[in-house]
């Protein structure tokens, strides 16, 4: 009896312990939606980069810098063009309007996880909204966003 009673403390202290790593995750990527949200809208770069996993980040960075060094354009003037090309809106301003990311759903799995999204972009009285999936993978303690897709 006593054997069991040990079981069950080990049981819910294991319990308690991993539901809040799981929310303190919950909470990190979060956080990091949060700050990808903020470099969408207000198209910084810098943060935007932050928030993206390395991998893909560092090579990111290093080609839009040559492309700003190629052209007269800033960083940010290239990633609007870029937008303007993938959602095929020449007329479309980026610096005018809003961008809303909202988290409805993320599941962690270890070093992996994803969120489930309402995304809403309104841009020069042009409105886009749809259900994204963003992908994350932790790294050295960091949660980053590793991918987007649309939701299925």
């Amino acid at each position: 009896m006593m054997k069991r009673v040990k079981q069950m403390t080990v049981l819910i202290a294991m319990s308690i312990f991993l539901g809040s790593c799981g929310g303190e995750s919950k909470e990190e990527i979060e956080q990091v939606i949060s700050e990808f949200e903020y470099a969408c809208d207000e198209l910084d770069f810098n943060v935007l980069l932050e928030c993206i996993d390395p991998i893909v980040a560092d090579p990111l960075d290093l080609a839009l810098t040559m492309s700003s060094w190629a052209t007269d354009y800033d960083k940010e003037e290239v990633i609007e063009e870029i937008l303007k090309k993938a959602f095929q809106m020449e007329e479309i301003s980026f610096t005018e309007g809003f961008v809303s990311i909202e988290p409805t759903k993320i599941k962690v799995s270890g070093k992996y996880a994803e969120a489930k999204c309402e995304l809403v972009l309104e841009k020069s009285g042009n409105a886009f909204d749809a259900d994204i999936m963003l992908d994350f993978i932790r790294d050295d303690g960091q949660w980053y966003i590793s991918g987007v897709r649309y939701a299925e």
